[in-house]
């Protein structure tokens, strides 16, 4: 779909000057983009308040759990067995190497572990005695409903300042941004079943990330 990155402050204006010298010396498409072609990608921005733009028309987006989805089935394909809804317990060592992997459904032998916990990366590499510095931290969006200027083709747009984005999602746009000051978490302590959607959700948050681009998305 491509993606604009937009520029409200003279500081950042610089940094765009830089990230498209960056991308031409290694070949990537990226160059400044006039208010009225940025209007006519994206009809519902208003450029008040905007100093500079940039457009990549390669850029995507796509959802998180397609990744680990297509990974799984890429290596069912070539024979890997894939153990769903099993629970590793533990991982056994010998002398500082792998030995064997304690899981609900019995235990598998193997000198190889990858760990590919996400969140539960740092308990997962804790069963090992490794210590990973990685800390869960809460990242916040909202869907609007459906909006007639919207189609899934636009781009994603990111305003630097404050660290918000906001592309097509279902219809509506989806924003979203990345706080100064996020709700962490420790892994070790969440519920066995836990899931995503049982963390809190902070509307506040997401109003302030709101008003903070209101002037460029009314």
């Amino acid at each position: 779909t491509g993606a604009l990155k937009i520029a409200r402050r003279p500081e950042h204006v610089e940094q765009l000057h830089g990230e498209v010298a960056r991308a031409w010396r290694v070949g990537v498409d990226l160059d400044f983009i006039s208010p009225d072609e940025a209007r006519r990608r994206l009809p519902y921005l208003h450029d008040s308040g905007i100093l500079a733009m940039i457009y990549s028309p390669t850029d995507l987006y796509l959802e998180p759990a397609q990744i680990p989805l297509g990974y799984a089935r890429a290596a069912q394909r070539l024979g890997a067995e894939v153990l769903e809804e099993t629970t590793v317990t533990g991982i056994v060592t010998r002398d500082g190497a792998i030995e064997r992997v304690v899981t609900d459904r019995g235990e598998i032998r193997t000198p190889v572990v990858v760990d590919a916990g996400g969140a539960w990366s740092r308990v997962v590499a804790q069963m090992t005695g490794i210590d990973i510095p990685l800390v869960p931290t809460r990242h916040q969006l909202v869907i609007t409903e459906p909006l007639d200027v919207v189609e899934s083709s636009q781009p994603i747009a990111r305003v630097i300042d404050v660290n918000v984005y906001i592309r097509p999602e279902r219809g509506g746009l989806m924003l979203g941004g990345y706080e100064d000051d996020p709700e962490q978490y420790d892994a070790a302590t969440l519920p066995p079943g836990f899931q995503i959607k049982d963390l809190p959700l902070d509307l506040g948050v997401l109003r302030r990330f709101a008003d903070s681009v209101r002037e460029q998305f009314p």
